[in-house]
């Protein structure tokens, strides 16, 4: 459903102070984004800010006002790269048009560009500002209503880890098979040469992750509130600073691993010795376990099997269309080169 420009900003204007009516609205379509949510660019008397969306039941409502809480403690605790909603004129921070969720938050200043310039002042910045992130959200005490999803503790599973066996689980049987009849019927194309590499290498990669993931299962792990999805496109950088962590959709406790694991994988990819200089920076400003650092590498190994088999389910057996190919296939094209690196590295034999 297209959205009426002018209705959007008549409602922002009935909803915020006098200060934030809308002197412009211009649709944002960025070419990485794969979520249903839409985000508008709003230009203001005070400012800039971005008008988001929210997909039409993705979450419970107080599940996003939990968020919002959380985004603003850590905004007043001094966490410059959060933005938080800004409050309406009856103090809520969500509104609906009758069609979904709406919250108007700072634009924030930078750019996505670290794999554009990728040198070691932005990377440390980068594990300082998740780090201090991680260090703030730890001390906040959600409502009751939110805790399920936002509290933390000092000793508990990783959510990360049995989400990960799950769909290791999940691709080593039925659906592969549906894939690989899926793909038999497909022309020849990039997206058929990326699978065929993929569906190669599954099965021996997956089970020696699934070992892996399976003995940390066993483990207890600090939980606290984590961004999960933070990867290079949500961090922002005005020269070598970080000025935005943004989307925080995915926001839930997990350990602190789950986000270094996400981040430092779209990062920097197979570079050892940059992760060894990332993780040291990272444990200097919060300290990490060496089970929790291990926990970062095997969920990067498992992250990186299951997006890849996740792009192959959108393209060959998922009827929705792939909004943005190109981009989508590029990424494909990465997880690609890290598989070929794991098959390279991963020793443990193991028949599935």
């Amino acid at each position: 459903m297209k959205d009426d420009l002018y209705a959007l900003s008549i409602m922002v204007g009935q909803r915020y102070s006098a200060g934030y009516a809308p002197k412009s609205i211009t649709p944002i379509d960025s070419q990485q984004s794969f979520s249903g949510a839409k985000i508008y660019r709003v230009e203001t008397a005070i400012g800039s800010f971005a008008l988001r969306g929210w997909p039409p039941g993705q979450f419970p409502r107080h599940r996003i006002i939990g968020l919002h809480d959380l985004l603003e403690f850590l905004s007043e605790r001094g966490i410059v790269q959060v933005a938080a909603p800004v409050r309406t004129i009856s103090g809520e921070t969500i509104w609906n048009d009758g069609h979904r969720d709406w919250h108007l938050e700072p634009w924030k200043p930078g750019n996505a560009d670290f794999l554009v310039d990728p040198n070691s002042e932005k990377l440390q910045n980068a594990m300082i500002s998740l780090a201090d992130w991680h260090q703030a959200a730890v001390l906040w005490t959600p409502p009751r209503d939110s805790a399920t999803w936002f509290s933390s503790s000092i000793a508990g599973p990783s959510s990360a880890i049995t989400d990960r066996i799950m769909r290791i689980d999940y691709w080593s049987g039925a659906p592969q098979v549906e894939l690989r009849r899926a793909l038999s019927k497909e022309p020849e194309s990039a997206w058929t040469e990326s699978a065929t590499i993929v569906l190669a290498h599954f099965d021996r990669l997956a089970a020696a992750a699934r070992v892996d993931l399976h003995r940390l299962s066993q483990v207890q792990f600090s939980r606290q509130p984590c961004l999960r999805d933070l990867w290079s496109d949500h961090v922002l950088f005005t020269g070598n600073h970080v000025t935005g962590l943004i989307d925080p959709t995915a926001c839930r406790n997990d350990n602190v691993a789950v986000d270094l694991a996400r981040l430092l994988g779209s990062f920097l990819g197979d570079d050892e010795p940059r992760w060894q200089e990332a993780l040291r920076t990272y444990h200097e400003h919060r300290p990490m376990s060496a089970v929790e650092r291990e926990l970062v590498r095997t969920l990067d190994r498992a992250n990186v099997l299951l997006s890849a088999m996740t792009w192959l389910d959108r393209r060959f057996l998922n009827t929705v269309t792939i909004r943005h190919p190109d981009a989508a296939l590029k990424r494909l094209k990465m997880y690609v080169g890290r598989i070929d690196h794991q098959t390279k590295t991963t020793t443990r034999v193991i028949t599935p």
